[in-house]
């Protein structure tokens, strides 16, 4: 009878207040090898918005603090974190990769965890990234003049993005165009980003603010679907959009030309 007392009673604080579950792993570097003093993050998505916005509360579920959102990964680089609830999870490295061959270009990306049970010889690798230039420009469709204004990047897929937290410094800020409405933005990853222009002179333009899809994906595509193309035309505005490899030559994606 007190065993079943006992059991009735972890059952009912596993019902009202939600079962612990812990990730854990090992941070690797580019040569396979364990990587030590690894910042990692542990975020918490936003169950409401199911987008990249994510929350950093820390909080279980019985409203107490959760034992930490960071870890530094051992000398065998493993990490371990606990006490956390059933949920999408992001983990993210947060420090930048060992300098050597294909620094620019191999980073970790974020990992993201649907959690129902315990994760405990999880694996982070490096991933080889694509780095593109995107430049154009910023033109009103009925006088042609350029528009002075500022542009903001903003990926569509958090976990296809460096997590170093350099790049992620450098990524964040934004871009203006110059006296002939010229912007460029450099180290963009391969992937889909919402393009943010705003700060033009609502006066002229009847907004401030306009906000597109765009695809970064092979260099000779485009980048800017018809649906956004007509958005913008209505909204009086031509952009104009170049790709490039890093050091390479633009390739010049207008729109004048279909999405596949």
């Amino acid at each position: 009878m007190k065993v079943l007392l006992i059991l009735l009673l972890t059952y009912s604080c596993v019902y009202c207040y939600g079962a612990e579950y812990m990730i854990g792993g090992t941070v690797y570097d580019n040569a396979n090898r364990p990587n030590i003093e690894q910042r990692i993050a542990i975020l918490e998505q936003d169950a409401n918005t199911c987008d990249s916005r994510f929350s950093l509360e820390n909080r279980t579920n019985d409203g107490g603090d959760r034992q930490e959102i960071l870890q530094i990964s051992d000398k065998a680089g493993r990490f371990q974190f606990t006490g956390l609830r059933e949920g999408m999870y992001v983990l993210i490295i947060l420090d930048d990769p060992v300098q050597g061959k294909n620094y620019d270009s191999v980073n970790y990306t974020p990992v993201i965890i649907q959690l129902t049970n315990s994760v405990t010889n999880l694996c982070i690798t490096p991933s080889v990234i694509d780095y593109v230039e995107i430049s154009g420009h910023i033109l009103s469709v009925h006088s042609g003049e350029p528009i002075m204004a500022e542009i903001e990047f903003s990926p569509e897929d958090i976990d296809k993005m460096p997590s170093s937290a350099s790049w992620m410094i450098d990524f964040s800020k934004t871009v203006s165009t110059d006296e002939s409405g010229a912007f460029v933005k450099a180290r963009v990853p391969i992937g889909v980003y919402y393009m943010t222009i705003f700060n033009m002179d609502e006066a002229k333009y009847k907004r401030s603010r306009v906000s597109i899809k765009i695809a970064v994906q092979r260099l000779n595509e485009p980048i800017i679907s018809e649906q956004y193309r007509q958005y913008l035309d209505e909204m009086g505005l031509v952009v104009d959009v170049h790709m490039a490899a890093p050091g390479g030559h633009a390739i010049l994606i207008d729109g004048n030309q279909n999405e596949e």
